[in-house]
This record gives structure tokens, C-alpha cells and sequence, in this order.
């Protein structure tokens, strides 16, 4: 996501609804000041694979579209401080993603226990990367978390280390499609865009709580809520 039109910030996001991204709440920052809710002008591409990418308008360029969107924000950060988490809704933005399907967004959410050791997959497409490589390259780590709390969890920046733009790109459980948080910030060095390695990088967890909140904000937007996968998976929640 280019928030406005890429001269505000650059970040990441995941699809955990047709019409409704998961990202980072500062993201917005700049965009929306204090306020919970709010239309920002964004350039939003997507990419079911790799780098096939398209736009809710138009043809993208070189992976990012050119056209400005007016996207409705709804951010958690105000209801919990310590939540730097939003959602985006895209269904009244002037158009839809051309290749998007119902099926094409994340298949569910996990909000249940996470231990110090598990292990995850993290993907992002960052407007800088740690090898020089250009920007708006997809890419992932696998690692294992270090620390985690009831809202938060810690991991050390490695071979792969998170950069500018990567902010709110989903961590999932390994080999699993199940996202169970977002990126928030990690330690840089000086005015360095990446983090270094050995430092630490932040997650916000998406507790029970939080999916709450996100069903809230769903039915705003006049979404069905996402609901838990079965009895036996009471915390796995897939959205539609």
C-alpha cells in the first residue's frame, strides 16, 4: 500500500476478507493525526502469487498501480494503546481488484496459544531491501519466535531482516495458512532502513480480543463476522 499515493509511507498488508486489508495502525499516522477512523488516498496493489500483481483500477507498473484510491481506515490504536494494528476496507473504494476471489484472502485467523519457540513464516514487500535488491520485492523469513506476551511477541532480524514498508506483513504459523499477527517496528541502526541483524523485531499478536474488535469493525463496513473454524478449532477464525 502506497499511502498517499507513496508520499506519506509505503507498507505491507494481508487480505483476511475480500474487501478488508490487516495492517499496521501507524501506517496512518501522518495520513489520520489523532482520529480513529478515516478515507486516505492509497495506491493498493495486490498479488495472489509472486509478482502477479493488480490493482482495484488499471493496469499496475512494475508491480505498483498508479491510481489513487480513497480507502476507509479503521484503527485499533485508539481503542488500545498498545495496538498498532488497523483495517482497511477497499469495497467502496471506486473498484475492486481484478483477480481477487472470495477464496483468494487469507483462510483464517489463529488467536490462540502461541509459545516462546514457535515457529513462522513472515512475508513482506517492503519499499526497502536489506540486500539491495530494489523495492517492492516480496519475500519471506522463516524463524522462530523469542518472546510472547498476551498482545505482543519478539524475534530477532537474521538472515532476512524487516525493513522499511514491511510494517503490518503477516506472520503466520509454519506451514500453516494461519495468520497470527502483524509487524509493528524493529531496532535500526542510525538512520538505516533495515534492521540489524541480531536486532529485535515486534509483532502484534491478534489476541481474542482483538478479533473482536476486527468483527466490530467488520459490520461496519457491512461484513459478515468471521467466525471459528469448527468446536475443535475454536480459535481459528476464517473470514469471508
Amino acid at each position: 500500500m502506497e499511502i498517499g499515493g507513496g508520499d506519506i509511507g509505503f507498507c505491507t498488508g494481508t487480505l483476511i476478507g475480500r474487501h478488508m486489508i490487516l495492517t499496521a495502525a501507524h501506517c496512518f499516522d501522518d495520513a489520520l493525526g489523532t482520529a480513529l477512523t478515516g478515507t486516505v488516498s492509497t495506491k493498493v496493489s495486490y498479488a495472489r502469487t509472486g509478482t502477479t500483481w493488480s490493482c482495484m483500477t488499471g493496469t499496475p507498473s512494475s508491480g505498483k498501480c498508479t491510481t489513487n484510491r480513497d480507502v476507509w481506515v479503521r484503527r485499533l490504536q485508539r481503542v488500545d494503546a498498545q495496538a498498532d494494528m488497523a483495517v482497511v476496507f477497499t469495497a467502496n473504494a471506486g473498484g475492486t481488484f481484478s483477480n481477487v476471489t472470495a477464496g483468494d484472502a487469507a483462510d483464517g485467523i489463529y488467536a490462540g496459544y502461541l509459545g516462546s519457540t514457535e515457529p513462522y513464516t513472515f512475508y513482506g514487500r517492503g519499499y526497502y531491501h536489506y540486500n539491495g535488491t530494489g523495492s517492492g520485492v516480496m519475500r519471506f523469513m522463516n524463524d522462530s519466535l523469542k518472546w510472547v506476551g498476551a498482545e505482543h511477541f519478539v524475534t530477532d532480524a537474521d538472515d532476512i531482516r524487516v525493513c522499511e514498508g514491511d510494517s503490518g506483513g503477516p506472520y503466520f504459523l509454519r506451514n500453516t495458512t494461519w495468520i497470527f499477527g502483524i509487524h509493528s517496528n524493529s531496532e535500526k541502526p542510525g538512520d538505516d532502513k533495515c534492521a540489524e541483524v541480531g536486532g529485535k523485531a515486534r509483532g502484534m499478536r491478534i489476541s481474542s480480543t482483538r478479533m473482536t474488535q476486527i468483527n466490530n469493525f467488520r459490520s461496519f463496513d457491512g461484513l459478515p463476522a468471521c467466525t471459528p473454524y469448527s468446536s475443535s478449532f475454536p480459535d481459528y477464525w476464517v473470514c469471508e
